[in-house]
């Protein structure tokens, strides 16, 4: 009697033990699953983030090529409207005159001077921009791994946050 109840104790315990251990790695498989979906949630809004922002920096270049030559552009009118100013002022005696054409000349060289100051200001800012995009995820990606590791999950919050898109789970 003891042996029977002790073999019907052990299949007991071995079907109670077999059905907790599937239990469990059933419950393990679910939450690999979950992390899984989470894991490419995140890799696609990462990718998504970076081709924007690939595409903005793209877009910053063009700005940067079209300011360069609108600042190129201006050196010849410049020129010579100044070169214009000091042959005026190198005549003697009665040629030297103030007149309305030098009144315009001077008017010129001051609005492609400050042109140019503006043209300056915007393509500094630009090539900032373009530093600041380019040397960013460098340092991220050379940081150790807890700060990357922080850049991302802040991120991803950010991203959460913005995006209004949260992961679907599903078994």
């Amino acid at each position: 009697n003891n042996a029977e109840r002790i073999c019907h104790d052990s299949k007991t315990l071995y079907k109670e033990t077999e059905a907790g251990t599937l239990h469990t790695q059933a419950e393990g498989t679910r939450h690999l699953g979950e992390r899984l979906q989470h894991i490419h949630f995140w890799k696609s809004e990462l990718q998504r983030h970076i081709e924007k922002l690939v595409a903005e920096t793209d877009l910053l270049l063009q700005q940067k090529r079209r300011l360069l030559k609108s600042l190129d552009a201006t050196e010849i009118p410049f020129a010579i409207a100044t070169d214009n100013l000091t042959c005026r002022e190198r005549r003697l005696g009665p040629d030297l005159v103030k007149d309305h054409v030098e009144e315009e000349l001077l008017k010129e060289v001051e609005l492609i001077s400050s042109i140019q100051a503006l043209l300056n200001r915007t393509l500094s800012q630009a090539v900032n921009q373009i530093k600041y995009r380019t040397v960013k995820p460098c340092l991220q990606m050379k940081s150790n791994g807890s700060q990357s590791c922080s850049w991302g999950l802040k991120d991803a919050l950010q991203l959460e946050i913005s995006s209004k898109r949260l992961p679907t789970v599903t078994v």
